[in-house]
């Protein structure tokens, strides 16, 4: 019986990045006018590039909040679309993020991430021009 190994994670970006994540916050964007109103958290972890999408709990709001989508490396249009993987230049506040088919607008980020962002240069990077995003 042949039993695939686990790939192979790359350790020096691992270890130079453990533990760091970028957060930000988004709503949904759907036809169904209740999911329009739903609010998520992303974070992405540096370590080894995946995400997880979570829902805040939000009293009588009549949904349950908590996790949404699992911690994984996700496509936009889904796992069987050949396509790249969501990286983190693909967050960018003021734009609609697609994961799994779902969308996402992306309102903020919090304040970790945006010193993070700011240290490394790249805070101009995940901002879109105009968005109103200070």
């Amino acid at each position: 019986r042949w039993v695939p190994r686990r790939p192979r994670r790359d350790e020096k970006k691992y270890h130079k990045f453990e533990g760091q994540t970028l957060r930000f916050s988004a709503h949904m964007v759907s036809d169904v006018n209740e999911n329009n109103e739903r609010h998520f958290v992303i974070i992405y972890y540096l370590e080894n590039d995946t995400m997880r999408v979570f829902e805040p709990p939000i009293p009588n709001a009549g949904f349950t909040g908590g996790k949404f989508l699992s911690r994984g490396k996700f496509r936009p249009n889904g796992r069987t679309a050949n396509e790249p993987f969501i990286k983190a230049t693909d967050i960018v506040v003021g734009t609609i993020l697609k994961i799994n088919h779902f969308k996402f607008i992306i309102e903020a980020m919090d304040q970790p991430t945006r010193e993070y962002l700011t240290k490394v240069g790249q805070l101009q990077n995940h901002i879109k021009e105009g968005c109103g995003y200070k």
